[in-house]
């Protein structure tokens, strides 16, 4: 089962070089999947669905600001790190299948 709550994901930006700047990719999102479900998530081009599966599988680039909960069968992920480093199993129960 994987339990999604409040998520929100920032990553940076620089309009001037010397200068940093936050965009919200992801905002207060929650989800619920129960396990042997099959979902699909389905959106415009740039509304957050990589973003989205990363976060999940642990991918995300360090400079990303992360708030929320994500648990995998009752076991909070680190979105900072890469899933298999931490030892969770979610890689093993998930994938990223682009369509065009």
């Amino acid at each position: 089962m994987l339990t999604i709550d409040r998520l929100t994901l920032q990553l940076p930006y620089y309009p001037r070089w010397w200068r940093r700047e936050w965009t919200t990719c992801i905002e207060s999102l929650s989800l619920h999947l129960p396990p042997g479900e099959v979902h699909a998530v389905v959106g415009a081009s740039g509304a957050g669905k990589s973003l989205l599966a990363y976060a999940i599988m642990g991918l995300l680039p360090q400079a990303a600001r992360v708030a929320g909960e994500l648990r995998f069968q009752g076991e909070g992920l680190n979105t900072s790190a890469p899933a298999a480093a931490e030892g969770a199993s979610v890689g093993a129960h998930s994938s990223i299948v682009e369509c065009s």
